[in-house]
């Protein structure tokens, strides 16, 4: 369920009244790709709109750089924690889905929730956007980006019980970092911060309420 973002395959066409045959390389151009995961899904599903995971943990594994992984809002929670990759987005299902113009699903729900025994609730990548998605009770931070450049956004997103900082960014040595934090609502125990920015590794860190 992975493609790149151009392939050229060669395509013959015969026709069947003249028997003539014409051949030529046909490109075929893939946007960005989009993993589904709701858990009140059936086992064994691949990432498809039509057969979601039912876990994070297959998402985590399976989604590459740039793509997109949108959760539903499901039952309960969902175990285990996230961590992004480059260039990923984390969707929950109030945000809907629109990719390349293409509505594919509409808003509704109520935020999924993220929770992590063992952990943080969602490690991000660089450039790395999460919107309208909860984490109840990690161990360790609720959202961490440590090392992250580029881009940072997380909108939306109720952060509560978080065993260290609801959002702990760290920007990586030298990086040049854009961070946008919008509508969140954070509550943590009385020794660890809310939203800590620590910018003495990065460079031009940029903030945005």
């Amino acid at each position: 369920h992975s493609f790149p973002t151009r392939r050229s395959s060669d395509l013959t066409i015969t026709c069947g009244t003249s028997k003539q045959t014409a051949s030529n390389i046909v490109t075929i151009t893939v946007g960005t790709l989009v993993w589904y995961v709701n858990n009140t899904a059936a086992a064994g599903g691949n990432g498809e709109s039509s057969s979601p995971f039912n876990t994070l943990a297959s998402a985590s594994s399976t989604a590459g750089t740039n793509s997109i992984i949108f959760l539903y809002q499901g039952s309960g929670t969902y175990a285990g924690g996230l961590t992004m990759k480059s260039g990923q987005s984390l969707f929950g299902e109030p945000h809907g889905l629109t990719v390349s113009g293409y509505a594919l699903v509409a808003a509704g729900g109520s935020n999924p929730v993220i929770t992590n025994s063992s952990g943080d609730g969602i490690d991000l990548g660089s450039g790395a956007d999460v919107e309208d998605v909860n984490v109840s009770n990690p161990s360790g931070d609720g959202i961490n980006g440590q090392g992250v450049s580029g881009a940072i956004t997380i909108i939306g997103c109720t952060i509560t019980g978080t065993g260290n900082d609801a959002v702990d960014i760290a920007p990586a040595a030298g990086a040049t970092t854009t961070l946008t934090i919008i509508d969140n609502s954070v509550q943590t125990q009385a020794h660890v911060f809310g939203i800590d920015v620590d910018p003495d590794g990065g460079t031009g860190l940029n903030g945005s309420e």
